[in-house]
């Protein structure tokens, strides 16, 4: 079952949207990273993150209409 919580994508404009787990979902996109394992993702935009609380961190988005269809992992910077 879907948990409900603020989504901790900034540009996010869903008060509540439900999450939920996206780790089925990056492998089935081939994503093999062990982060994955235990991603969520936000039923409204599509960001995909781990952890709780004030600890998440934004990976990338699933399906979202601005950046893109399917998995895209945020550009790491150098």
């Amino acid at each position: 079952m879907p948990s409900v919580k603020a989504c901790p994508a900034p540009d996010c404009r869903a008060a509540n949207p439900p999450q939920r787990d996206a780790s089925a979902d990056l492998a089935h996109c081939a994503e093999t990273a062990e982060w994955a394992r235990s991603a969520m993702v936000c039923g409204y935009c599509g960001c995909v993150y781990t952890g709780f609380g004030n600890d998440r961190r934004i990976k990338g988005y699933l399906d979202n209409a601005m950046v893109g269809g399917g998995w895209q992992p945020i550009a790491k910077r150098p």
